[in-house]
């Protein structure tokens, strides 16, 4: 079996079209063995204007990477063919050509872009594509990327950004990587690939989540996430007012489509709040009862009924409201003054589904810790 692979190495010259050279990587898994095509093609600026999401030939022939090419000139005649040109190299490729193919490829479920086009024109450009990803994460649009990297596989959940204001090529990266489930950061400028997913959790062999939830990590306003470890079933969206806080979690393996898995059992879940005040913890807690989420679904998914499951006050903390809406549980928080807080969640959670491979994969693991601090 072959897998072919591209990356996208661009570069300005002068005012004249940018120049792209664009190795394709076809790795053969029974030999071990690598074979590199360079193609050398060349995009106008005006081009590369028109379409921000399709940059250039990234062509993506990952979305063909179960394909057996026998050979380079395979490779070279396919992408004549899929692409509907005599010429690959030094072409100037039309740009609604190049997105005409991109979505047929991936039937909708993958937009891609390569970074690199975008930094090697301009730091304004830089600074509105990364704006406009940031934008697209917090507006709901799950996001994805992909790295032919060692310490992940072709695609991985994108949860978040912190981009640098000065240089958008050091701006942070979050993202969930999909073979260890594990929270790991990179930079802009060390990454090839970012696109949308539109339809499935990346990572599994079929679509199983109609719309996987996203994770937020910020650090503005005065809290920061310090420490989350997100392979526990559970998701977190932040966000912070002048003296409020509120935390929300999505059991995002409760799938908004039930008919795709066969059974699903959901215990009580334990809720509690540390105060860490130097070595002491003080601790205050609270048991919410799964019971109270409703079986029953509408055309959208759960009921949007809106549920207080409970609720209890602090002297420093003033108030904690827990509440469900549709499936995420809301807990807001309100402080007199700086937090130094642990949100531990004590429970477990077990689905059947179609496909043994998911088996066990939404397991809350117990005392799962999310610490964020006030700072003064």
């Amino acid at each position: 079996m072959k897998l072919l692979m591209l990356s996208c190495f661009p570069a300005l010259v002068g005012a004249s079209p940018m120049a792209i050279a664009t190795t394709l990587t076809t790795q053969n898994f029974d030999t071990g063995t690598q074979d590199l095509i360079k193609l050398d093609l060349k995009i106008t600026k005006a081009e590369q204007d028109n379409y921000k999401f399709v940059s250039c030939l990234q062509c993506l022939l990952g979305a063909k990477n179960n394909t057996n090419f026998e050979n380079q000139e395979a490779i070279y005649n396919e992408l004549k063919d899929v692409m509907g040109i005599s010429s690959v190299d030094n072409e100037l490729l039309p740009s609604v050509k190049i997105e005409s193919w991109l979505k047929n490829q991936v039937s909708e479920n993958y937009i891609y872009t390569d970074l690199g086009v975008h930094f090697g024109t301009s730091l304004k450009e830089a600074h509105e594509f990364i704006q406009y990803l940031s934008h697209s994460l917090q507006s709901g649009d799950p996001m994805i990327l992909g790295n032919q990297g060692e310490k992940r596989s072709s695609a991985a959940l994108l949860i978040g950004i912190r981009e640098n204001e000065t240089n958008p090529w050091h701006s942070v990266f979050y993202y969930l990587n999909p073979i260890t489930g594990e929270e790991e950061t990179s930079l802009a400028r060390d990454l090839n690939f970012y696109g949308q997913n539109k339809s499935y959790v990346i990572g599994l062999d079929e679509p199983t989540f109609k719309e996987p939830t996203k994770v937020v990590t910020i650090d503005h306003e005065g809290f920061q996430v310090t420490k989350t470890n997100l392979d526990d079933g559970l998701d977190y969206l932040l966000g912070t007012s002048e003296e409020n806080l509120t935390f929300q979690t999505s059991l995002r393996d409760i799938p908004r489509f039930k008919s795709t898995f066969e059974k699903l059992s959901l215990p009580n879940l334990s809720l509690k709040l540390s105060k860490i005040n130097g070595d002491v913890a003080q601790t205050d807690g609270l048991d919410i009862s799964m019971d109270q989420i409703p079986d029953e679904v509408d055309g959208d998914g759960w009921r949007s009924d809106f549920i207080e499951l409970g609720k209890w006050t602090d002297e420093t903390v003033q108030e904690v409201i827990v509440t469900l809406v549709r499936y995420r549980i809301s807990i807001e928080i309100t402080a007199s003054s700086e937090l130094d807080l642990v949100i531990k969640f004590y429970g477990s959670a077990t689905v059947s589904t179609k496909s043994q491979r998911l088996a066990g994969r939404i397991e809350l693991e117990t005392g799962k810790v999310i610490t964020l601090i006030k700072r003064s």
